[in-house]
């Protein structure tokens, strides 16, 4: 095994295949129904290498893998691996009480920004929405550093643009202010906006992710996360 696994006795390989509990796993170690390349092996607690192949009834088996699907309302200046000269947390210190696994972000978003990231140890669902022209409403609150008006606004959203962007709506958010807006896109990234609204003279103070594919920050204050629903879920992976 790695360095950064945990040991794997054979019977517990078993019981991870889905094929018995850890106990009945020892029964059919010991009636010599289980093979390891190749060899009957009767002993339970054998611990199990990296390039072992383990066989029941001439099939061989492996575990299943466990997924985890985790809405994270990630604050803002937190990376997803520890800064230690800065001391600060990280994503996965963030999520630590629910997890130790290794997740990666379905929707990346910036080290600076903040709002909606959906973290997993899935790899072919990360990598269907990174690989496919899948679309997915998006939602950024945008904070700039001056103010902007309608007709601005209206040319920002007609100007050419990164190919991976594809705006549907900007508009002011609040009467009070002429700095932040709320932008709709169904693909992109929140560098893409920061860029964009930089070739027209505008910089980018904050930029806060509120809704991805039907997810919002309900419940959800700023560093809190929780697992997925079994709606949400599916939501995310067939639609």
């Amino acid at each position: 095994m790695s360095e950064n696994e945990e040991i794997l006795r054979l019977n517990k390989y078993i019981s991870k295949c889905g094929i018995s509990t850890r106990k009945e796993a020892v029964d059919l170690i010991k009636k010599g129904l289980i093979l390891v390349n190749g060899t009957i092996h009767k002993e339970p607690f054998y611990e199990v290498q990296d390039n072992d192949v383990i066989t029941y009834k001439g099939k061989t088996i492996i575990p299943e893998k466990k997924y985890e699907y985790i809405l994270l309302n990630k604050p803002r200046d937190i990376s997803h691996s520890q800064n230690v000269i800065l001391h600060k947390p990280s994503i996965a210190d963030l999520i630590k009480k629910k997890t130790d696994k290794d997740l990666s972000q379905i929707f990346p978003i910036l080290d600076s920004s903040s709002g909606l990231t959906i973290l997993t140890n899935d790899e072919d669902l990360i990598a269907k929405y990174i690989e496919s022209s899948k679309k997915s409403k998006i939602v950024f609150e945008v904070q700039l550093d001056k103010s902007i008006d309608d007709k601005t606004i209206t040319d920002i959203i007609n100007a050419p643009r990164a190919s991976s962007l594809d705006l549907t709506g900007m508009s002011l958010l609040d009467s009070k202010s002429d700095r932040t807006v709320g932008v709709e896109m169904l693909s992109g990234t929140d560098k893409d906006l920061i860029d964009l609204f930089s070739s027209f003279g505008y910089k980018v103070e904050r930029a806060d992710r509120t809704f991805i594919h039907g997810l919002t920050k309900k419940d959800l204050k700023r560093g809190w996360s929780r697992f997925l629903s079994e709606q949400e879920l599916i939501f995310l992976k067939y639609f």
